[in-house]
């Protein structure tokens, strides 16, 4: 059963593409060093839907294998790296949602 792990964030306010860039790009050196991370996306709002957003600028997806999955990408250390970036480039509000398919 696939699991979708979605994590929202708001830009800290001198935040651009550049930091954008890195953060996307550190989060897809996590796979194959994660087991059962299959994928990872990461992108900016549209500004058709951005007056739906609540202030959310970019979003992460990353597709786990099964739920027990969420646990072993949480502790992982190359994880711990990325919300390092989270801290330095992000708001601390976010909102994160797992669903299975």
């Amino acid at each position: 059963m696939t699991v979708y792990h979605i994590a929202l964030f708001k830009c800290k306010p001198d935040i651009g593409p550049q930091e954008l860039s890195r953060f996307a790009q550190f989060a897809k050196t996590m796979l194959g060093q994660i087991p059962g991370m299959l994928a990872v996306e990461f992108g900016e709002a549209l500004e058709f839907t951005k007056p739906f957003t609540h202030g959310f600028d970019v979003g992460a997806v990353v597709t786990l294998s099964k739920p027990e999955d969420i646990g072993v990408f949480a502790k992982h250390p190359l994880h711990d790296g990325l919300m390092k970036l989270r801290d330095e480039f992000f708001e601390e509000d976010m909102l994160l949602l797992d669903f299975k398919f």
